[in-house]
């Protein structure tokens, strides 16, 4: 079909055409014989090319597979006049202990990080303690205020700002004593989990 429109092709769509790359330029103005010859020779050239290619890649599979069937029966052959030899034995044996990490050395470093969380640990252990004996102190504080208000009946708004301050004091410590409670309890569980993966 396409030889028998190029026949009605304008000479401008020939010469454009050409221009394409479909069909080269002196193909185009040859009787139609020739041209199915050379159609045919492009044809069958394209069909080669793709054909090495296919073919290239099954050859240099077997050519590989032909390759290493040499090799395996090479180290098959070393393995089986080296298997009774005693070095042969220990040296396949500690192979796969090579690179592989220390046990004693895995268990100092955890034995480190557990110390170095019990520190931690133990500071806010003090610190919790620390807080509480404040508290104490301001509520024992806050009772001689009050006895001493009670005694005295003296100026009622100087009562009233101490109350105030007393209490936005009281207020803030229990805060930084909710936030250490909270800190002390994630210092906790780490301390947990970390003995948990030191006894692993």
């Amino acid at each position: 079909f396409m030889l028998s429109w190029t026949n009605k092709l304008q000479p401008r769509q020939i010469s454009s055409w050409s221009h394409s790359g479909l069909f080269p330029r002196w193909c185009l103005g040859l009787p139609r014989g020739n041209r199915d010859d050379i159609v045919l020779k492009l044809l069958r050239m394209m069909q080669g090319q793709v054909l090495k290619h296919i073919r290239t890649k099954v050859y240099e599979k077997r050519r590989d597979q032909r390759e290493l069937i040499k090799v395996a029966q090479r180290n098959f052959r070393k393995y089986m006049a080296l298997r009774d030899w005693g070095w042969f034995v220990i040296i396949q044996k500690t192979r796969p202990l090579i690179g592989m990490p220390d046990p004693t050395e895995e268990l100092r470093l955890l034995e480190e990080k557990a110390q170095a969380t019990w520190g931690v640990y133990k500071e806010n252990l003090d610190r919790k303690e620390k807080l509480l004996q404040e508290n104490v102190e301001i509520e024992n504080e806050k009772k001689a205020l009050l006895k001493q208000i009670d005694s005295e009946q003296g100026n009622m708004s100087q009562y009233h700002d101490r109350q105030a301050k007393i209490a936005s004091e009281k207020a803030a410590l229990e805060e930084e004593l909710v936030m250490y409670q909270n800190k002390l309890v994630k210092t906790e569980q780490t301390r947990v989990q970390a003995t948990n993966d030191k006894k692993i």
